[in-house]
């Protein structure tokens, strides 16, 4: 009577083994689907490559420059200082301001003259920090991103007003249009060498000229975009 209740048993057993094994390699199955997901969300971030152009360009702030240091691809060299200053007061998110005439100082990345067997001459610029009249201290990275001749090259530093802010549509001119002395002003969304002869500036930053070397004179305009980097 025995052999039948253990046969049974073994029936019982077998049948539970069907069905519990496949169900414990789900649960691992599902634990460590979510533990490697976990970890995967974890490690995102860090992973994550540089913010594509359109983020970045949204993190940074326009800011209308004239050129204090006259440059010169065959005299100068990398590491050498620029000085500019502010343009037209800049105002911030937070609600502070940038002020008109901040001096703002930058460095040389490269300088090249055009030497035998070169195609063009070229310099590169960015902008480091920014020195207020209050005697705050903003620390920045500032790219080129157009130039623009002097509007009014009679008078030292450009002499050109560009309202309280860069915020508010320009006095004299707007996209596309040019300043009583038909020369372009840059503005906010400007991109390039404009009205520049024989000068380009391409995204990189690095303006390039088909002459011996790229020239430019004091008061000539920039428009940077910065990403600020905190006082």
């Amino acid at each position: 009577m025995r052999i039948p209740a253990a046969k049974k048993y073994s029936s019982s057993g077998a049948a539970l083994s069907r069905y519990l094994l496949p169900a414990i390699l789900l649960i691992a199955l599902l634990w460590l689907g979510g533990e490697h997901t976990a970890i995967a969300a974890a490690r995102t971030p860090a992973g994550l490559p540089a913010a594509n152009a359109t983020d970045q360009r949204a993190t940074q702030i326009p800011i209308p420059l004239f050129l204090e240091t006259p440059l010169d691809s065959k005299k100068r060299a990398a590491g050498d200082q620029v000085q500019a200053i502010v343009a037209s007061q800049v105002d911030l998110s937070d609600g502070s301001v940038i002020p008109r005439e901040s001096k703002v100082t930058g460095h040389i990345v490269e300088s090249k003259a055009r030497s035998k067997g070169d195609s063009e001459s070229s310099i590169a610029i960015v902008f480091d920090k920014i020195d207020m009249p209050n005697g705050k201290t903003m620390n920045i990275k500032g790219s080129l991103r157009a130039i623009a001749p002097n509007p009014n090259p009679d008078e030292n530093g450009g002499g050109v007003d560009y309202g309280s802010s860069i915020n508010r549509s320009l006095e004299h001119a707007g996209p596309g249009q040019t300043s009583y002395s038909s020369v372009p002003i840059l503005n906010a969304e400007s991109e390039g060498a404009i009205g520049m002869k024989d000068l380009s500036l391409a995204s990189d930053g690095v303006i390039r000229s088909t002459g011996k070397a790229v020239k430019l004179g004091r008061g000539i305009q920039v428009m940077i975009r910065a990403e600020l980097l905190g006082q």
